[in-house]
């Protein structure tokens, strides 16, 4: 089964630095099939048969292990990221006067658990549910006035990965289901 691992705080702002080439192979000398990267920010698509569960806690302790960076790792099935792609909301695909962004949620969190956490400023801030993941836009011309940048300050925060819509689209497209 073809997966994506999605790190999170790989490579961001200066910190959690680690070199993609170096952690795809680490990936791949776990036995991990067809590992290679995209982005910096610590997205790595491979092949295995292990389950997510299992992929997800291997994934956390080779980091950990080799790198001596603890993070948390979102991992998607191609098929769970064809659906995600599927379920964006209709206006995304044409409006280019937002921020769109995809918030992976980490296990046993749920969207709802997010949503409890997230204030929006209403005309400028847009969010939705989906499977595993929240749809979290913003105006352009408004950014500076968005309440989603109150979310880094929630405990919750920590159990997410945030990706930006052509982010998303490019490692979809990258994996080999479509």
């Amino acid at each position: 089964m073809e997966y994506v691992a999605l790190f999170r705080g790989l490579n961001a702002g200066g910190k959690s630095t680690v070199k993609m080439a170096e952690l795809t192979k680490a990936v791949s000398e776990l036995g991990y099939e067809k590992a290679r990267s995209y982005l910096p920010s610590g997205n790595i698509i491979f092949e295995t048969d292990e389950g997510s569960k299992t992929v997800t806690r291997t994934l956390e302790d080779l980091v950990l292990e080799h790198f001596k960076i603890e993070t948390k790792i979102v991992v998607k099935s191609c098929h769970q990221l064809t659906r995600i792609v599927a379920e964006m909301p209709g206006e995304w695909e044409n409006r280019k006067d937002l921020r769109r962004r995809v918030v992976f949620i980490r296990e046993p969190v749920t969207p709802d658990d997010v949503l409890r956490e997230v204030e929006t400023r209403e005309g400028i801030d847009f969010i939705e549910a989906g499977s595993g993941v929240l749809y979290m836009s913003t105006l352009m011309t408004a950014l500076t006035r968005s309440w989603f940048t109150r979310l880094i300050t929630k405990p919750i925060y920590k159990e997410l990965t945030i990706r930006d819509y052509g982010t998303v689209l490019r490692i979809l497209e990258l994996m080999a289901c479509r």
